[in-house]
């Protein structure tokens, strides 16, 4: 379960960095414009126009929600069952080394895809 908190905190470290460049980029953005360029703009619609991200994100349905909190538990059990995994892949007998060996692919693909969608509903938390 050490690895998983681990994980949760990395990633919440790249979510402020990614929000702290986005606040970055807007602003640089924002004092490049001239005021030649806003009056054109509200001249021709007559009122600003919403902008399509205007700023309000979407949130987690409760059905995500659910799912993001059995993904963190799926998360953490696959991490507990890989080490034994390999600890298996360690033996002699070929016929366990080779079970042992596709189901930790399996297991090592499927935690990939549990990662990937934790960090799709975690954007949205």
């Amino acid at each position: 379960m050490g690895k998983c908190s681990e994980y949760l905190q990395y990633r919440r470290m790249l979510e402020a960095e990614k929000e702290e460049r986005e606040r970055a980029a807007k602003a640089k953005q924002g004092a490049g414009k001239t005021a030649a360029t806003e009056n054109a703009t509200n001249q021709s619609s007559g009122s600003p126009a919403p902008s399509a991200g205007s700023g309000k994100k979407r949130k987690m349905s409760f059905k995500e929600q659910k799912e993001f909190e059995q993904l963190e538990a799926r998360i953490a059990e696959l991490e507990e069952k890989l080490p034994q995994l390999e600890a298996e892949m360690q033996g002699t007998d070929y016929v366990k080394v080779a079970k042992a060996s596709a189901e930790f692919g399996e297991l090592q693909a499927e935690l990939e895809a549990c990662y990937a969608r934790w960090d799709e509903l975690s954007e949205l938390a």
